[in-house]
């Protein structure tokens, strides 16, 4: 457990936690600019600390600003609601999760999600996903999967991987995705040397809005976008491929 001492630093915006034996993460919830979240290689096993209420009659806001949220090889066992109205990436790979608590309009808590990193689980289908309507990027590799369908709502996806499923055919998508169903998902690099939790100052986290890739948070995300977005442009391949026939 973490301790209630984090609700002090008020200006902390990017936190590290990795490889404790962190089982839940309550006490963050709090922090007024907390942006950053990395807690790969605990000890959690539910997303409930994402889900936090506030009580009657309480103004508390929970992870107001949190944006990058890191929680692979723990021991999460469901995809259940989370409130944290900012998220942009979620990385929950290398859990043991079977299923996804669906709602009315499929899983709760993700209006903002452009990243899902939900493979090395045990998941079968992707439907209580179709309500991403924000989601870019979707690595589902290595899990349980034997049907694509699911995913009708997730009117911006540009990049799904479901490499290492059993998809026996891709008849008749509904939209066109590009999909790498080939490629290998380059794994969370480690550091180089192991950094301390950063508990104070107002120093402004670089590379939030990072289309440079300056965040160490993101850096990963960079590296594996390079691979199936910077493709060549589809004319000037064609027309490449006409001028070599002319001559």
């Amino acid at each position: 457990m973490i301790s209630s001492n984090f609700s002090a630093y008020k200006t902390i915006r990017t936190i590290d936690l990795r490889k404790n034996n962190i089982t839940e993460f309550n006490h963050l919830a709090t922090l007024p600019f907390l942006i950053n979240l990395d807690l790969r290689f605990n000890q959690i096993t539910s997303l409930n600390s994402l889900n936090r209420k506030p009580a009657e009659g309480e103004e508390t806001a929970y992870w107001p600003r949190l944006q990058f949220c890191l929680l692979s090889s723990n021991k999460i066992e469901k995809i259940t609601p989370i409130g944290c109205p900012n998220l942009i990436r979620l990385d929950i790979s290398n859990n043991q999760i079977s299923s996804i608590a669906e709602g009315d309009d499929g899983w709760k808590g993700h209006d903002n999600i452009q990243v899902l990193d939900i493979s090395a689980n045990l998941l079968t289908n992707l439907g209580p996903l179709s309500g991403l309507k924000k989601l870019k990027t979707l690595y589902a590799g290595s899990n349980r999967i034997y049907k694509f369908s699911g995913l009708e709502g997730c009117e911006e996806l540009e990049v799904l991987n479901l490499r290492g499923n059993s998809v026996p055919n891709l008849a008749n998508p509904d939209r066109a995705v590009r999909i790498a169903a080939t490629a290998p998902k380059t794994p969370l690099p480690e550091p180089q040397s192991e950094q301390p939790v950063e508990v104070g100052g107002d120093r402004e986290v670089e590379g939030v809005h990072d289309p440079g890739g300056a965040n160490p948070l993101l850096q990963p995300v960079h590296r594996r976008l390079q691979g199936y977005l910077h493709l060549p442009d589809t004319q000037q391949v064609l027309g490449d491929q006409d001028s070599q026939q002319d001559q």
